[in-house]
């Protein structure tokens, strides 16, 4: 999962506007630097975007159909370097989910593809779908039983759910809550046989959440007994007078960004996912060990990646298969720790086990695990430092 603060995001669309008013680009040449990168956080898919527009992925596509190359695999196949998404579609956001992946264009239309989910399914598309009756500016959160959630064209959080036909347009926030077209942001945490298990969003600086609380991830100070089928119903401030610019949740913890630059989670403390230093659980927002100053944070399944005010990247919480990209072998770093190479970068996304990244000189890294090809590099190998993606001339 990757995401980008609301208004860093309508500056993109407006920018990708300027680009001309076509969303479609016939050539399919990559000539162009890579924009940004989304890995997903349920699945070993990751797709990044250029600079003007076009969609590339790479990884699992088996049974799904979630590259949105025009084929899905029945097989062991996999795909080890990039491949451009069918149908030349011009695309400004994309977030990759556990099965399907949605991305946005300047026009604010929302196209999908892959196994689309829902109460009966809706089959199998392999190749970028518009959803008709869907408008959304950016796309910020996927998951499975539910449709995507991003913003409307007006600022506001909004969901597309799902009906007999497939998606369907919902009212700014209804999906949730009334409470949440106030919302400039919405994200979800998650996995794919329980989505959505508890969902933060922005509202003028503060940071609001709802959903499940077995583990304090609601960051109001309170938790559920653990197994308790009744998740908060509407969204509350997380406790404390931090003020924040960004938010992003993993499995069971979150972390925003507050307007000093410094990252705070909360939320279940296993494998040091709160960065925090230790491994308790915290019911409310908790500082990031080590005074870091971030400008961009990505909040994986069980890790959270940044990118300091330097261009530093650093990584916290579980290390399996080197999703920290430190070069350790160590099962899970509670303070953070920084991505080896020695490079500066522009964004990072954190996954569920792999990690990526976009550098200062437009280059596009990966690191972690790697059973599909999701590192890009052409391998099925492993890597705990970041290696160079493999896109097609």
């Amino acid at each position: 999962m990757f995401f980008r603060t609301p208004s860093a995001s309508r500056i993109a669309a407006v920018a990708a506007l300027a680009l001309g008013a076509c969303e479609r680009d016939p050539t399919g040449s990559r000539g162009d630097p890579i924009a940004s990168v989304a890995v997903a956080n349920d699945a070993p898919v990751v797709c990044a975007l250029t600079t003007e527009g076009a969609a590339y992925c790479w990884g699992g596509n088996n049974f799904h159909g979630n590259l949105g190359t025009g084929s899905i695999d029945t097989g062991e196949t996999y795909h080890t370097t990039p491949e451009r998404v069918a149908g030349g579609v011009r695309f400004t956001t994309i977030s990759a989910g556990p099965t399907y992946t949605c991305a946005t264009t300047a026009g604010a239309k929302l196209y999908c593809w892959g196994e689309y989910p829902g109460p009966v399914g809706f089959g199998k598309v392999p190749a970028p779908r518009e959803i008709a009756g869907v408008r959304f500016a950016e796309v910020t959160a996927m998951g499975w039983g539910f449709g995507p959630c991003g913003l409307s064209p007006e600022g506001q959080a909004a969901c597309a759910a799902f009906d007999a036909s497939g998606f369907a347009p919902v009212a700014p926030g209804q999906a949730f809550s009334a409470f949440t077209r106030s919302l400039s942001f919405v994200d979800a945490g998650g996995n794919s046989s329980r989505t959505y298990l508890h969902q933060c969003g922005l509202r003028e600086g503060m940071v609001l959440c709802w959903g499940e609380n077995w583990y304090g991830e609601l960051g109001n100070g309170a938790r559920t007994p653990v197994g308790s089928l009744e998740p908060v119903a509407s969204p509350a401030p997380v406790a404390g007078s931090t003020r924040f610019t960004s938010v992003g949740t993993g499995m069971n913890h979150a972390c925003a960004l507050a307007t000093d630059a410094t990252a705070w989670c909360w939320g279940r403390g296993l494998y040091g996912m709160l960065g925090t230093g230790g491994t308790a659980d915290s019911p409310a927002p908790a500082q990031v060990a080590g005074g870091l100053r971030l400008a961009r944070l990505s909040v994986g399944k069980f890790h959270a990646c940044g990118v300091a005010i330097d261009g530093a990247a650093y990584c916290w919480g579980l290390n399996t298969h080197g999703a920290l990209g430190a070069g350790t072998a160590v099962e899970f770093s509670a303070t953070p720790v920084q991505v080896a190479g020695g490079l500066r970068w522009k964004q990072v996304s954190a996954g569920e086990y792999t990690s990526c990244g976009v550098t200062d000189d437009d280059g596009v890294y990966c690191w972690g695990r790697n059973e599909s090809g999701q590192l890009g590099n052409g391998s099925r190998t492993a890597s705990p430092v970041p290696v160079r993606v493999a896109f097609p001339l």
